[in-house]
């Protein structure tokens, strides 16, 4: 009884210790200490001393809050209506900040877990809040939560704050917002600045998610990363939230940005997903993104975004004399740092609409990317993906995509847009564009209602430019590349110079098979009804390759080849320096990829020069290279840069290191021209070889007579080529060369011939050309060779292990898992594992080891003695072993293993003998005795197993031959399973 009541004690106080702590508070309460319960609740949160875990604040009606309330490390604290547990509908519970402007009151919330608001307005907090710590900037927002993990606002509206509505700084875990929302959110400009020469104050948006590994304001981040979110944010309103800063000579620009939805990424953020749906966002104003703006700083890396079901309408910019862009939506990476190169980001947006949008340019939506320098190579692209998405009536260039701001001269970027299924209606230009008067890289306003500046964008399914004014998709320096099938229909577009389509400067039009354009109606008020194209530089040089329209067969190439994109790249597909002949046409293993990644398969042409240009020199004729082929001469081993140089393009260039290397056998170098002849063609003497008497130039060969042969040996082979190679050798030794790869050298001087086996002596372990015989061979090692020697070596003793271990573990007593595959394979292994003794099943597997040791051996030696010691000592402890044990169940079995291992080593033996007398001279007669008698026993085991094949023909024989007598009612066989002689 007794142990009942304290086990009933103990689990109400585990009870209460779960418990929530519930603080009541209503305009109708008390600023007592002894309130917050329901019956006598709280006047305001001003009057909650105390903060703790587990705690839910529920608020009745409209209260009032003047002062700031700041909340650090608690856990589960949720901030609710009284009506959100009511069957009543009574409205969502009010929280008016009522405090003086230059004061502060409202909400900070930071280094919590699991915060909730729900069934909550939120109305006129501003909280001052400083970012930074050496660099310090200043912000303004009703409610500010930093550092926090997991949090849900479900029903709240946060509105008529001063500055942002809500801050989100470096939050984690899973943050959802649904069913919310922003509204009328500002910053006067009397708050913009801390006194009258003071610092500048941000703020304005409806939400700002604000994620940075390091302090926002930092020079560098190279170690830190920041911690990953989940956000959600569902069937939200963001609703006429200005971001009006006027102050632009401070730097950080981007806190300004936004004005409904401002999601900015900082230094090193990688891994976070946001997810968008069933959003609007109307009549929002910022400088840059009106109605929602991503901004990637440095380094980030991994970050998801998706737009779905969501509407951007009649957002503007808050400064009209700005030349920035992105009314509706902006997003891009807005710095340019070849240390922290931001990469495989994607953001898709499905079944959005931008209508009404209004601004200088780009009213719609602006995309802005980063540079990427020739030697900045990365994996992956950014990728922007626009699905099924409407642009309609905006008013100032519904798209531009564009570099950022610090990337403008630069021709590789490191992200792609695509655009699939998409309308583009009723969109106009601000201002008409002359291009006469704009310099080569401005990017200006009112230039077309699809703008691309020195990208490429792609375009693929069916998209529609309807009714558009002041031309429809406008290039500048960059591409439109339209995938396979793909259908675009231009129709009832103007312009100025060109209705339908604008090309200006390095622009193109690139497609792929099944493509299909359709121009209908479009007109123009100057020139170009459906197409009009211009060339900013007239004397540029025409080259197949800058046709504006191009056809594509080729695929892209995969996400491990060097990217470029907005001009064209070079890549070298073999290792550096080059090794060219003197005076030979050489093809240059380069390709050429257009801004798209596709290889360039026309003829383009190339300015090349060699950075010495003393002792190499580029033949009459190449200066310039047409189709990537180059004629250098100089003397062999002189070594220099070549540099090749794309006409008409802007840094596009790449440096090759090249290596002169010695003429062809058969062919020598000439004085004269710097260039590799054929001996034969020479009438000095001391140029020619012997045995030469004409040389193939089509296939560029040297021809030499029966008998000689024309090649280059290793110094370390052959100390001189210039004597008489001597070789004698008895017929059986030559049956043995037959087998292999071979060749006949003849020395000069001598009628004496040599055998001499040829491989590739150039050729390295795991270099790029052994790798595809090394990959294959250790794919089929470690899955086909070594696994079944290891079943049959340790076959036994994983079968002891486990019914061990099955005394200890019921779930392996239940299972037996090695016990149900040993039986599965027990026919297979009784073939291998029959022949031993029970005790010694395992040298099934272990011949198996007996040849990878032998092998082994011969990879590890580094010299041809210790290959030959090593495997001698091998085989002498192999024989000890198998006389010692003995492991088969007949006698006769176990002679034949040593008697073959023995034989193995008695030709080790005889190979170390013949070793050390070629080293030394006069040794020639017994070098061929040793021969001999190690070619008889190397073909002792093929005799004995022909001995034995034959003697079991001839029982066979014998036995068919007798005359049996069939009234016996059985044949009678011995114990060793023979048919017995007595029959």
């Amino acid at each position: 009884m007794m142990k009942s009541v304290l086990l009933l004690l103990f689990l109400l106080l585990l009870i209460q210790g779960f418990a929530s702590n519930e603080i009541y508070i209503s305009s109708n309460g008390s600023s007592e200490a002894s309130c917050g319960s329901i019956h006598f609740p709280y006047l305001s949160l001003s009057d909650i001393t105390q903060w703790e875990n587990d705690t839910v604040v529920i608020i009745k009606g409209s209260i009032v809050l003047d002062r700031v309330i700041e909340i650090h490390s608690i856990h589960n604290l949720t901030f609710t209506s009284s009506s959100s547990n009511s069957n009543k509908k009574e409205k969502a519970a009010v929280i008016n900040c009522v405090c003086p402007s230059y004061n502060n009151c409202g909400l900070i919330i930071e280094d919590c877990q699991d915060v909730t608001f729900n069934d909550l307005n939120v109305f006129g907090c501003s909280v001052q809040h400083v970012i930074g710590v050496s660099m310090r900037h200043y912000y303004r927002s009703g409610i500010i939560v930093n550092t926090t993990t997991n949090m849900l606002l479900s029903n709240v509206s946060i509105s008529k704050n001063i500055g942002t509505g809500l801050l989100l700084i470096n939050a984690a875990g899973n943050i959802t917002i649904e069913e919310s929302v922003f509204s009328n959110n500002s910053i006067p400009y009397a708050l913009q600045q801390i006194g009258s020469n003071g610092s500048l104050i941000h703020g304005g948006s409806g939400l700002v998610i604000l994620i940075s590994a390091c302090e926002v304001t930092a020079d560098n981040c190279m170690h830190n990363t920041s911690a990953s979110g989940n956000y959600k944010i569902q069937g939200t309103l963001f609703n006429n939230n200005t971001v009006n800063l006027t102050d632009f000579n401070r730097e950080d620009w981007s806190f300004s940005y936004g004005g409904g939805l401002g999601i900015f990424l900082i230094w090193n953020v990688k891994g976070n997903i946001f997810s968008i749906k069933g959003t609007n966002f109307t009549g929002n104003k910022a400088t840059v993104g009106g109605g929602m703006i991503w901004d990637c700083g440095h380094f980030c890396q991994g970050n998801i975004i998706n737009l779905e079901n969501c509407s951007f309408s009649k957002n503007l910019f808050s400064n009209e004399n700005l030349d920035f862009g992105g009314a509706g939506m902006a997003i891009g990476i807005a710095h340019r740092n070849s240390s922290y190169v931001s990469a495989d980001n994607n953001i898709t947006v499905v079944g959005t609409t931008f209508s009404n949008n209004t601004g200088n340019y780009a009213s719609g939506v602006l995309i802005y990317c980063n540079a990427l320098g020739h030697d900045e190579p990365i994996k992956s692209y950014n990728y922007v993906h626009f699905i099924r998405s409407t642009w309609d009536s905006n008013n100032g260039t519904a798209i531009e995509i564009e570099p950022n701001y610090k990337s403008q001269y630069f021709t590789e970027f490191t992200t792609r847009t695509i655009f699939e299924d998409c309308i583009f209606a009723n969109n106009a230009i601000m201002k008409q564009y002359n291009y006469t008067k704009m310099s080569f890289y401005t990017f200006s306003e009112g230039i077309g209602a699809f703008v691309i500046t020195k990208l490429t964008v792609y375009f693929k399914g069916n998209n529609s430019f309807n009714d558009n004014k002041g031309t429809a998709l406008y290039i500048f320096s960059g591409s439109a590349y339209f995938e396979k099938g793909a259908v675009t229909i231009f129709k009832n577009n103007t312009g100025t110079y060109g209705g339908a389509i604008g090309l200006v400067g390095y622009s193109t039009i690139q497609y792929k098979n099944d493509t299909k354009f359709e121009f209908r109606n479009n007109s123009a008020s100057i020139v170009g009804g459906a197409i009009y194209i211009t060339a900013i530089r007239p004397h540029i040089s025409l080259s197949s390759h800058l046709c504006f329209l191009q056809h594509h067969h080729t695929k892209h190439p995969n996400a491990n080849n060097v990217i470029a994109s907005g001009g064209s790249v070079f890549t070298v597909s073999q290792p550096t320096p080059l090794s060219i002949i003197p005076g030979r046409k050489y093809s240059l293993p380069i390709t050429l990829y257009d801004d798209m990644g596709q290889n360039i398969t026309k003829i383009a042409t190339f300015q090349s020069t060699l950075s010495k240009g003393k002792n190499i020199d580029i033949s009459a004729g190449f200066e310039f290279v047409s189709n990537k082929q180059i004629k250098i001469t100089g003397k062999p081993g002189e070594n220099d840069d070549l540099s090749l140089r794309l006409i008409g393009f802007e840094n596009i260039e790449v440096s090759i290191g090249i290596e002169l290397a010695s003429c062809p056998p058969g062919y020598v170098i000439d004085d004269d021209s710097s260039s590799c002849v054929c001996s034969a063609s020479q009438n000095n003497k001391s140029l020619t070889y012997v045995g030469i008497y004409r040389c193939d130039e089509s296939k560029e060969v040297a021809l030499a007579l029966k008998g000689y042969w024309a090649g280059y040996l290793l110094q370390t082979m052959v100390e001189s080529v210039n004597i008489g190679i001597d070789y004698k050798s008895i017929g059986i030794a030559r049956s043995v060369y037959s087998l292999l790869n071979h060749t006949i050298i003849r020395g000069i001087g001598s009628k004496n011939y040599l055998y001499v086996v040829c491989w590739d002596g150039s050729l390295k372990y795991f270099s790029t050309q052994h790798l595809w015989y090394a990959i294959p061979a250790l794919i089929c090692f470690f899955l086909f060779i070594i696994p079944f020697p290891l079943i049959l070596t340790f076959d036994g003793l994983l079968l002891k292990v486990e019914s061990k271990l099955a005394i200890r573990f019921a779930f392996i007593r239940r299972l037996m898992p090695w016990t149900a595959i040993h039986y599965k394979l027990k026919p297979l292994l009784d073939s291998f594992q029959g022949p031993f003794k029970d005790q010694y099943r395992f040298f099934a597997g272990l011949y198996f080891f007996y040849r990878l040791l032998l092998l082994s051996l011969f990879v590890m030696a580094s010299t041809e003695f210790q290959n030959y010691l090593f495997s001698g000592i091998a085989l002498i402890l192999i024989i000890m072993l198998q006389a010692t044990v003995q492991p088969f169940q007949e006698n006769k079995h176990n002679t034949c293993a040593i008697l073959t291992f023995v034989n193995m080593g008695l030709i080790t033996i005889f190979t170390v003998c013949i070793f050390f007398l070629e080293s030394v001279n006069g040794y020639e007669k017994e070098v061929i005795i040793a021969q001999c008698i190690q070619i008889v026993l190397i073909y002792i085991p093929l005799v004995a197993v022909a001995f034995w094949l034959l003697r079991i023909y001839y029982y066979k024989i014998k036995v068919k031959g007798r005359s049996f007598d069939y009234s016996y009612g059985e044949l009678l066989f011995n114990r060793s399973g023979e048919l017995s002689d007595k029959i």
